[in-house]
């Protein structure tokens, strides 16, 4: 099954790459998100990029750069997951942005999932929305929100291929079909 995260927005900020790679820094993460990205029309796989992630979101140490990423999209329009729960703020959002990964994710992959949609929240004073769970957050919450979930992943997966951090070795970007300049 896949782990779907939402943000509902009013819009994606212009400089959206940009700035998630400086508030993953900030937190002890050195990514590259697809340089050849634009996240206003993107709907699909994006590729990340990672050389270093903190031992303790992952429970393991990266010894060599890997992929991962996630599947990202956004719509001008909200859906509706709960009708009960926060539908008084759902009204004040034009849009939302995806975050899913794959029944075959792992960690690394719902780790940058995770915070990635936490950032937007941030950026874009939004809500993130899990709807596995039922969770709706606004911002100032996402990223204890986000750091709980991948708690939560790190805990389940312990002993399992999805620990395998060092299963998605990063082939260059020419490999993945990324045009860099």
């Amino acid at each position: 099954m896949s782990f779907d995260l939402y943000v509902e927005l009013n819009e994606l900020p212009g400089d959206l790459l940009r700035r998630w790679e400086q508030a993953l820094a900030g937190q002890g993460i050195l990514a590259q998100i697809c340089p050849d990205a634009d996240l206003a029309t993107h709907s699909g796989y994006l590729p990340i990029k990672v050389d270093w992630i903190p031992r303790e979101l992952l429970g393991a140490e990266l010894t060599a750069p890997i992929t991962a990423g996630f599947e990202f999209s956004h719509d001008d329009e909200v859906a509706v997951y709960d009708d009960e729960l926060h539908a008084e703020d759902r009204e004040h959002f034009r849009g939302e942005a995806r975050f899913i990964t794959p029944a075959s994710r792992t960690l690394p992959e719902v780790t940058m999932q995770c915070l990635c949609a936490a950032w937007l929240t941030e950026f874009a004073d939004g809500r993130y929305v899990d709807p596995q769970s039922g969770l709706d957050v606004g911002r100032g919450q996402a990223m204890q929100a986000a750091l709980d979930e991948i708690g939560r992943h790190v805990t389940e997966a312990a002993g399992t291929e999805a620990a395998d951090v060092m299963r998605h070795l990063f082939p260059g970007w020419q490999a993945l079909g990324v045009s860099v300049t």
